[in-house]
């Protein structure tokens, strides 16, 4: 009961049912703001279970793995690229170039393409600036990655093999078109040759593109994409 005068009662009645009007927005935020487990174990170092290349199943899950390359396609599927294998999958302590997506409406992961090696997965490079069904990048860790307005991914360099099996900073820029699923080198080396410390870079004269420009090898870089839809 109020007992400070009118003005304030209305005052306080006013507070309670703008109060009562929020409950829902305030259940509805805390909802939306809930985890839900997906998919994969709950326990560490786990394998992966590969089914059938191409074809998505309940089963199927990548296994565990550090520093992969991730992206969201135009229908809101995500997708998952190489990555350094965790212990007690293939290739544990190896760099990978294995290629998954998961179907948001189904729920379920695809095995798209890659190599269940062992051993380190050199590049395919192929010809620049020709796609090919046998190219695709060696394994890698930690790569720049981003997506065009066709949809088609762009990786860049990372921690990973080049064409001879040598693991260093790499800095060859790839396409993969969404399409086909067929890779493209685009630009840079194809093998490092200056070992592990990576690929030097060419620098032109600062504020003037060249061809003959290209960033040096390196991982973990930042990238975003501006109006133009340039990198």
């Amino acid at each position: 009961m109020c007992r400070s005068g009118i003005y304030v009662c209305i005052a306080r009645l006013s507070s309670l049912f703008v109060f009562a009007l929020m409950l829902p927005a305030l259940s509805k935020a805390q909802a939306d703001n809930d985890w839900v487990w997906m998919s994969g174990s709950s326990q560490t170092l786990q394998g992966s279970v590969y089914g059938t290349k191409g074809a998505p199943s309940p089963a199927n899950t990548p296994g565990a793995r550090f520093a992969a390359t991730s992206w969201t396609d135009k229908n809101g599927d995500f997708w998952l690229f190489g990555g350094e294998a965790g212990a007690s999958t293939p290739g544990a302590g190896y760099q990978l170039d294995e290629l998954w997506k998961y179907d948001r409406v189904l729920r379920q992961w695809t095995f798209i393409q890659g190599d269940i090696s062992t051993s380190p997965v050199p590049g395919v490079y192929g010809t620049k600036g020709i796609p090919d069904a046998a190219n695709h990048p060696g394994g890698r860790e930690a790569s720049a990655v981003w997506t065009d307005a066709n949809g088609d991914v762009w990786i860049f360099g990372g921690r990973g093999y080049d064409s001879q099996g040598l693991l260093g900073l790499l800095n060859d820029l790839w396409k993969l078109n969404s399409a086909t699923m067929q890779w493209m080198w685009v630009g840079g080396n194809s093998t490092l040759t200056i070992g592990a410390a990576g690929q030097t870079g060419n620098y032109g004269t600062k504020g003037v593109a060249d061809p003959a420009n290209l960033p040096g090898g390196r991982m973990q870089a930042a990238t975003w994409i501006d109006q133009a839809g340039d990198l």
